[in-house]
């Protein structure tokens, strides 16, 4: 029998796998001898990766296009025109700072093997 990867190779089924590893680490690490700071930590990690794979991905590909408009209004626009830069706006979710990096799927495994 062939053998599955378990990462999966789209961005939108890494982030759903991310955000199910989270809530599973979550509900059954302690059962599995996980020390509580590296379950806090690791869920951390993979929602912030998730996000950043979703939601962040998602609001920086949507911006692109108010920044080349800027660009070509900066370029090519009337005289004396007034130019505003555009705004990026960080979409809500597990974003924001702190925490480590996620390290790849393999550094949670290593994490919980640990234990």
């Amino acid at each position: 029998m062939k053998r599955q990867p378990f990462w999966p190779k789209g961005k939108p089924q890494q982030v759903l796998w991310l955000r199910n590893w989270a809530n599973q680490l979550e509900a059954q690490g302690a059962a599995l001898g996980v020390v509580a700071g590296t379950i806090t930590a690791r869920a951390l990690d993979a929602r912030r990766t998730a996000y950043v794979l979703g939601e962040f991905n998602t609001a920086v590909r949507d911006f692109g296009p108010a920044v080349t408009e800027f660009q070509d209004n900066l370029g090519y626009g009337a005289e004396g025109a007034a130019l505003e830069l555009p705004e990026f706006a960080l979409p809500t979710g597990a974003g924001g700072t702190g925490g480590g990096g996620c390290g790849g799927a393999q550094s949670h495994f290593r994490a919980v093997r640990g234990h």
